[in-house]
């Protein structure tokens, strides 16, 4: 992996299931770890849901290997764009991970 490639900032972050004041539970973002990453966006499409087309675009960030991301993740990039985690692969033997992701707008 050529760390000179990661080249932009994000965070890794993880829901926490609290109880709000009506004992109603609800997620909680908490920030796993901030990373520096490689933006690879690799396609767009758009998706009719509910007669509104909605706009998906689907986005690579390598990142450098940690332990402790899972599939309930989210990455949330330095614009404050939050991208859902549907993948993760191990790029060599714990060099770094791949993790791909989806941004609806």
């Amino acid at each position: 992996m050529n760390i000179g490639r990661l080249d932009r900032q994000i965070q890794i972050q993880t829901a926490t299931q609290t109880v709000d004041s009506w004992n109603h539970p609800t997620d909680t973002w908490t920030t796993l770890a901030t990373v520096w990453a490689t933006r690879t966006d690799r396609r767009s499409t758009e998706q009719t849901e509910t007669n509104q087309v909605t706009g998906i675009t689907t986005t690579d960030w390598t990142i450098r290997w940690m332990a402790g991301i899972t599939h309930d993740a989210r990455v949330l990039d330095a614009a404050g764009q939050v991208y859902e985690i549907r993948g993760i692969q191990e790029i060599g033997r714990q060099e770094g991970l791949r993790l791909i992701t989806e941004i609806r707008s």
